[in-house]
C-alpha cells in the first residue's frame, strides 16, 4: 500500500523526462550546434517545470506564454470530454508540496476570491524590487545627486535577495532580476520604466557606479513590500523607509495609474489614439454586445 501511494505521488516519466528525450531527438534531427542543443534542453526544463533558474534569460518569458497556451489547450481538451481522472489537482499539490493540506483547496470555495489578493506592478521588474525603486525615487525627489552618494545601505526581506541578486546585469532580461539596477536607475533618472530597462542602460558607466555603491542586508521581519534605505553622503545621511511599495495590496495603483501604464507600454506598437480608445472601451466592457471591436483595435 505504501509503495502504491508513493507511486501515485511521483512524476510520470513519460510526461516529464519524455519531454527531454523528444527535445533532444528533434535537436539532433535539426543538426543544432552544441550551444543550441543546450538551449533546447533549457527550454524544455522551463516548459515542464517553470524553473527559476531561467530568470534573466529568453526562456523565462516562455513561462507566461506557455502558461496561457497550456490553459487554452486544457480547456479545449475538456470541451471534448478528454478525461483526466478524479482529484488530480490534489495529486499535483502533494507532489510539489508533500505537506500541503489539500482540504484547504476547497476552503470557502465560491466565497473567497484569491484573485482579489492580486495586484498590478508599476515597474517592469521583479515585484520584490519595488520598495527599493520607491526608495531610490524618494532620494531623487529630495534632490540627492548620485555623485554625492558614497554608499547606499539597504535592508530588505530575504526573498528580494534570493530572487533578484544580480549586481551588474548585462542585458535587460537580467536587469529585471537586479535589485541593484532598480534602485540605481530610480535614483539616477527618477523613473523605472521600460526605457530604464534596456541593454544600453545596463551597460552605462554611471548606472554601474551607483549599483556598486549599494550594500544589502536582509531582515526576515520586513515584509516583501517594505525596505529601509540609508544614503551616506559626505556631510549627512538620508534615511528612507518604504512601508508599502507602490503597487502592493496596501498601496495599490489607481485606475488612472493602470491606464497610464498600458498606454506607455503599448503606444509604440498600437499608436496613442488606439490605446486611448482601448482604455475607453475597457471602461464599459460589461455593456458590449461582443468584444470584436476591442480585438480589432488590439491587432497590430
Amino acid at each position: 500500500m505504501v509503495k502504491l501511494i508513493v507511486s501515485t505521488l511521483t512524476r510520470h516519466v513519460t510526461g516529464t523526462t519524455g519531454s527531454y528525450g523528444a527535445a533532444a531527438g528533434v535537436a539532433k534531427l535539426l543538426n543544432l550546434t552544441a550551444k543550441q542543443f543546450e538551449y533546447a534542453l533549457g527550454h524544455i526544463t522551463s516548459i515542464t517545470g517553470g524553473t527559476r533558474g531561467a530568470f534573466g534569460t529568453d526562456t523565462k518569458t516562455l513561462h507566461m506564454g506557455r502558461g496561457a497556451q497550456n490553459g487554452i489547450l486544457a480547456a479545449v481538451l475538456a470541451r471534448e470530454d478528454f478525461d483526466t481522472g478524479n482529484d488530480i489537482i490534489s495529486y499535483w499539490a502533494k507532489l510539489v508540496s508533500p505537506s500541503v493540506n489539500t482540504d484547504a483547496l476547497n476552503d470557502r470555495l465560491g466565497q473567497k476570491w484569491d484573485l482579489l489578493d492580486n495586484t498590478f506592478k508599476p515597474y517592469p521588474c521583479g515585484i520584490v524590487i519595488h520598495p527599493l525603486i520607491d526608495g531610490g525615487l524618494e532620494l531623487q525627489k529630495r534632490g540627492i545627486s548620485p555623485r554625492d552618494v558614497q554608499r547606499i545601505h539597504v535592508k530588505v526581506n530575504p526573498q528580494c535577495v534570493r530572487l533578484c541578486n544580480i549586481r551588474h546585469p548585462k542585458t535587460a532580461l537580467e536587469a529585471i532580476f537586479s535589485l541593484y539596477h532598480g534602485c540605481a536607475v530610480a535614483l539616477l533618472y527618477g523613473a523605472a520604466r521600460k526605457s530604464e530597462y534596456t541593454d544600453e542602460i545596463c551597460t552605462e558607466k554611471q548606472v554601474a557606479e551607483v549599483r556598486e555603491k549599494i550594500e544589502v542586508v536582509t531582515d526576515a521581519a520586513l515584509r516583501d513590500d517594505e525596505a529601509h534605505l540609508i544614503a551616506v553622503l559626505k556631510d549627512r545621511k538620508e534615511v528612507v523607509h518604504i512601508k508599502h511599495a507602490k503597487g502592493s495590496l496596501a498601496n495599490p495603483l489607481t485606475q488612472r495609474d493602470v491606464e497610464a501604464k498600458f498606454i506607455e507600454q503599448s503606444k509604440a506598437v498600437l499608436g496613442l489614439e488606439t490605446c486611448k480608445r482601448i482604455v475607453e472601451i475597457c471602461g464599459h466592457l460589461e455593456s458590449l454586445d461582443n468584444i470584436g471591436q476591442l480585438l480589432e483595435l488590439c491587432q497590430t
